[in-house]
C-alpha cells in the first residue's frame, strides 16, 4: 500500500506529505494522490532539470515497478508511467551524436571526474530493466 510519508520515495521529496496525509486517505484517494505525483515525476521536463536525469529516471523506474507490485488496482496506469521514464531514457541518449558522447553522458559526474564510476549508469539501466 502506497503511503509516501512512511517511504523514502520520489513523491515524498516531491509532495512533502504535506497534502497527502496517507492515514486519512481511502485506499484509491492514496492510489490518485500517487498517480498524479508520478504522473508530475515522469513529465520529460521535470526528469530533464535533475542534477543527473538519467540516474533519476532509472531509480524512479524502480520505485514505480516496486509500487506496481504494491498496489494491483492501479497497475497499468504505473506500467504506462514507467514507459514514460523509459522512453525518456532512450530519448534523452537518442540526442547524443556518437558513443562516445553517450558514454560521456552516461558516465559523467562532476564530483569525480575519474572513470571509476565507468560502469555505474549501466548498472543503473540494468536494474531498472531499460533495455532499449
Amino acid at each position: 500500500m502506497f503511503c509516501c510519508k512512511k517511504s523514502s520515495s520520489f513523491c515524498h521529496d516531491y509532495l512533502g506529505c504535506k497534502d497527502v496525509c496517507c492515514e486519512n486517505k481511502t485506499r484509491i484517494n492514496r492510489c490518485e494522490s500517487m498517480l498524479e505525483s508520478y504522473e508530475k515525476l515522469t513529465k520529460p521536463e521535470y526528469m530533464a532539470n535533475q542534477d543527473n536525469p538519467l540516474s533519476h529516471a532509472f531509480s524512479l523506474t524502480c520505485e514505480i515497478r516496486k509500487r506496481r507490485e504494491e498496489n494491483a488496482e492501479v497497475q497499468n496506469e504505473l506500467k504506462v508511467l514507467s514507459e514514460k521514464t523509459k522512453k525518456f531514457t532512450v530519448d534523452f541518449l537518442n540526442v547524443c551524436k556518437n558513443s562516445e558522447e553517450v558514454s560521456i553522458v552516461l558516465n559523467f559526474d562532476e564530483d569525480d571526474l575519474t572513470n571509476r564510476k565507468e560502469v555505474e549508469a549501466l548498472k543503473n539501466a540494468v536494474n531498472a530493466k531499460h533495455k532499449e
